[in-house]
């Protein structure tokens, strides 16, 4: 099983999910096993003809690829952002990359990917590690920023180079060591107001 297999879900789950829906938009280079007669222009605007020989390399919507891989009918290739060059530029520095410039649905798009490529027996066995190490990185690093952010300016900086999924992440992080501190404030207000109250409950002393 690979890091990326024990993520999915059963099929259909996310089918009113709005990130999911966006996320199958992004174009994947695949390669026609059989050809396709007749909407060549269709899958591919640039063709100059309706009919598409085996082995014609096109560029489709996620969801479309999903189902013809399925099906056996073509090859699935990875997109640049998930290509030997991207995967050494984020080993270098996974927190510096600015993810969101490449893929907003980063990981969604891995996840799917992968299984596309699974479905039609083309596989990248490194692929799923890198994407698990990937996001295992650059999760750590949203959980040590977010708690010390002294403005939104600083907030927006981080915010510009996250994915959706990272994103959402992050808002609940500061979300949360906002509640914490808001706690701890209230906490320390209410045990003075209740010492304060303790004292002037007490009678003065009167001497006879």
């Amino acid at each position: 099983m690979s890091a990326l297999d024990h993520l999915s879900v059963p099929e259909g789950f996310d089918y009113y999910d709005i990130d999911s829906i966006m996320s199958e938009e992004n174009i994947i280079p695949c390669v026609l096993r059989h050809g396709c007669t007749g909407v060549g222009r269709v899958l591919d605007p640039g063709a100059d003809i309706d009919d598409l020989t085996p082995g014609t390399r096109v560029e489709l919507p996620l969801w479309m690829v999903q189902v013809m891989a399925k099906r056996q009918l073509l090859q699935v290739n990875l997109p640049i952002y998930f290509k030997d060059h991207m995967r050494r530029k984020i080993r270098a520095g996974a927190g510096c990359e600015n993810l969101r410039m490449r893929c907003n649905h980063f990981y969604t798009v891995a996840h799917k990917v992968h299984a596309a490529m699974v479905a039609c027996g083309h596989g990248d066995e490194s692929f799923p590690d890198f994407v698990a190490q990937t996001f295992a990185a650059r999760y750590r690093d949203l959980l040590t920023k977010a708690p010390t952010l002294d403005n939104h300016a600083d907030a927006s900086d981080i915010q510009a180079k996250l994915t959706n999924e990272e994103l959402s992440l992050f808002n609940l992080a500061v979300y949360s060591a906002v509640s914490h501190d808001r706690y701890r404030a209230n906490k320390s207000n209410t045990s003075w107001v209740s010492k304060r109250q303790h004292h002037s409950m007490k009678r003065p002393r009167v001497d006879a």
